[in-house]
C-alpha cells in the first residue's frame, strides 16, 4: 500500500509538471501568433 501511495505522489507531481509545460507552451504560442500578425500588417 505504501509503494502505491509513493507512486500515485510522482503521477499527481508529473501531471502538475506536465499541465504547467502545456501552459507555457500555450502562451509561448499565442506570443507568436502576436508577433507573426504584427509582421502581416
Amino acid at each position: 500500500m505504501r509503494r502505491d501511495l509513493k507512486l500515485n505522489v510522482q503521477l499527481k507531481d508529473n501531471i502538475a509538471q506536465l499541465n504547467q509545460e502545456i501552459g507555457e507552451r500555450e502562451k509561448a504560442e499565442a506570443e507568436r501568433e502576436t508577433t507573426l500578425e504584427q509582421f502581416e500588417d
